[in-house]
């Protein structure tokens, strides 16, 4: 080749160089408005989550107060997308605590989607930081959760009638924690708050076959309340999530959960083990981003 044609072939790598680190992002999202990311963020002894589609996001539950460091770098890493709704699965502050930290730096729209049964007056409370009005859409079992049109999330539990007072007691928040299937074309996750075993054994008799889905985040951060495998047995996942805190007094993850997903060759990854953890749907199948 000659110094000419080398030189040519330098230049033209040189402009391939160029346009591909202009694709790049520093958001480790980056993704088409096609995708629909999944996040289940690393907040210690607690639980978050959240769904991105483009630049609008849904939070299922918002960690501890204490883990607003945690909570903000991840949401930067995804690029501060619009949150278009936040869902809080039930009122007990690991899940709730971090609505503190929303304040109206962070883009949202003030929606809260609680249960019928919860404490609406305890969560408005939580929001103190944010000056803008907070406003309430209550669901129960088979309502839909507004996102996008391309990704739709169902709502399996609480039922909607129940032989309680309201707001229901405090002993009884895990069992009525909101329960929501979110499906992305042939891609499903299923999102359990802290439900137990009597209410999986509720939710498993209504809806067999249709719990079926890809990816299940462990209730109550694998707590041994939380092992009835006839439910995970219909799910079917290939792979569990557990949200949890490295030496929590509570024992998470209980070994009797570890069994459970072992025997039925559940893949089980953990938000202490591997931080915050991101699956990335197309449709078709999932890419996992830990």
């Amino acid at each position: 080749m000659s110094k000419e044609g080398l030189r040519s072939f330098i230049d033209r790598l040189y402009i391939l160089s160029i346009i591909l680190m202009a694709g790049c992002s520093t958001s480790i999202l980056d993704t088409s408005v096609d995708e629909v990311s999944f996040m289940l963020i690393d907040v210690g002894q607690g639980l978050s989550q959240i769904i991105v589609q483009g630049n609008e996001a849904l939070l299922f539950d918002m960690g501890p107060v204490d883990a607003e460091q945690e909570w903000k770098t991840a949401y930067a890493s995804i690029g501060k997308p619009h949150i278009s709704s936040v869902v809080i699965s039930h009122r007990d502050l690991d899940h709730s605590g971090g609505l503190h930290f929303l304040n109206d730096e962070i883009t949202w729209s003030g929606k809260l989607v609680v249960s019928r049964w919860e404490d609406t007056v305890f969560l408005r409370r939580q929001c103190s930081n944010r000056l803008r009005p907070v406003w309430f859409e209550t669901i129960v079992q088979d309502d839909a959760v507004e996102f996008t049109d391309e990704c739709s999330i169902q709502c399996l539990w609480p039922p909607p009638i129940i032989d309680e007072t309201v707001p229901v007691p405090d002993t009884k928040t895990n069992f009525y924690s909101i329960v929501c299937r979110l499906t992305h074309g042939n891609n499903s996750v299923m999102i359990t708050g802290d439900i137990d075993s009597v209410a999986q054994r509720f939710i498993t008799r209504r809806y067999t076959t249709q719990l079926r889905s890809d990816i299940v985040v462990i209730p109550h951060h694998g707590s041994a309340s939380a092992v009835y495998p006839l439910f995970y047995g219909y799910i079917r996942p290939y792979q569990a999530a557990i949200s949890y805190g490295e030496g929590n007094s509570y024992g998470h993850p209980s070994e009797e959960v570890l069994a459970m997903l072992f025997h039925l060759s559940i893949n089980c990854v953990t938000t202490s083990g591997s931080g915050s953890l991101l699956w990335k749907s197309n449709g078709f199948y999932w890419n996992e981003r830990f």
